[in-house]
């Protein structure tokens, strides 16, 4: 019997948890590592990602988790490490961006070409998002700018002249790609799959996922298109998704979640990793991440109750004061924070507008905007 080209859990009515720590994660797939042998420590965590053998979580704390394999010292984390807000993995290594938008990166053994540390030279004192290739890391400055270092064999971390400013970046097995600021999405380095050979249809992106050898855009209508390698039909992207709110990729697989909670994947199922719907058992998710042949998932707890609004950061079913103060709170952050309502990679004012849009009881009519 043929597999159906993609594993979904169905929507249901649900309200995100009051706390993060209710959250749980949930991972998927190639697990002869140990990387979706979740440990407790994971609980409530707020984002996730996966390397090539391990996976790595922002915990409620702020503080960076990694489990799985260690053989090149990716899951150690430096002691000195400190609050994160976003985490990133390797086939060797890991990197993370700090609260203090500094970049931090650790392992890499005896595939270190690099990758493991942050050279005074790529000038990333201050940043605003990490993405780790499979030897090479490639990170967005604050300046919207970008810079790359580690294994060059295929210009992978040779930032193109006429890059400009960019609004998002990505890191595959040997390329790299930026989103610029016009929302056109760039890519350079190894293009044997065409995964550099950007198609038309990738207009007006707001966030990218590099896979193994191929990307996966979100655009600002909330679609996504694919390109690149699709041996595993990890390109062939399902009709009728619905809206699209986050994207992820694997090795050769690709993950998505919908606004609503929504998890779905589809490509090489190997080991596994597209199958969401036996893993989350009917929970929606509220972040998700991939690893090479893994899939994580930060599960949103099921409460009962009408769908959350926008803004609705504390989850308490309503829009009021208490979410803007957070909404406040995270203002000119990037990527992976709640607040980034319009996941555009920047929480600002379009922002504000679809908050103050959802002001009010969740499910009910909302009052005059105050």
């Amino acid at each position: 019997m043929l597999k159906p080209p993609f594993h979904f859990v169905a929507p249901v009515a649900m309200a995100f948890a009051a706390t993060a720590s209710a959250q749980s994660v949930v991972a998927f797939g190639w697990n002869a590592n140990g990387q979706c042998t979740v440990p407790s420590a994971a609980s409530g965590a707020k984002a996730v990602a996966g390397g090539w053998y391990h996976s790595l979580a922002v915990r409620g704390t702020n503080k960076c988790l990694a489990w799985g394999s260690n053989s090149y010292g990716q899951a150690s984390v430096p002691s000195s490490l400190g609050a994160v807000t976003q985490v990133a993995g390797g086939f060797a290594h890991s990197i993370a961006l700090t609260s203090t938008s500094a970049v931090v990166a650790w392992g890499g053994g005896q595939y270190n070409y690099g990758q493991g540390a942050v050279p005074a030279s790529a000038g990333v004192s201050s940043a605003r998002q990490v993405a780790a290739g499979k030897f090479h890391n490639v990170v967005l400055r604050t300046s919207y700018t970008v810079a790359s270092w580690g294994l060059n064999t295929d210009l992978q971390c040779d930032i193109p002249t006429t890059l400009g400013q960019a609004k998002a970046v990505g890191a595959g097995d040997a390329f790299s790609a930026a989103v610029q600021i016009t929302g056109r999405v760039v890519g350079w380095g190894n293009n044997q799959n065409g995964q550099c050979t950007v198609p038309a249809s990738a207009s007006q992106v707001t966030a990218i996922a590099c896979g193994g050898r191929h990307v996966v855009a979100l655009r600002a209508d909330q679609s996504i298109v694919a390109w690149g390698d699709n041996s595993g039909g990890q390109c062939t992207v399902p009709p009728q998704l619905g809206a699209v709110g986050q994207v992820a990729a694997g090795n050769a697989h690709t993950v998505i979640m919908l606004t609503d909670g929504t998890v779905l994947a589809w490509g090489d199922n190997t080991y596994g990793q597209t199958n969401v719907q036996q893993a989350l058992a009917g929970a929606l998710g509220s972040r998700i991440g991939a690893g090479a042949f893994h899939t994580l998932v930060v599960k949103a707890p099921l409460l009962g109750g009408p769908m959350p609004c926008p803004g609705d950061l504390n989850g308490d079913r309503e829009v009021d004061g208490q979410d803007l103060g957070l909404f406040l709170a995270s203002w000119g952050n990037g990527s992976d924070d709640p607040s980034d309502l319009d996941v555009d990679g920047d929480v600002d004012g379009a922002d504000l507008g679809e908050m103050l849009a959802s002001w009010g009881p969740c499910g009910g009519t909302p009052p005059a905007q105050p």
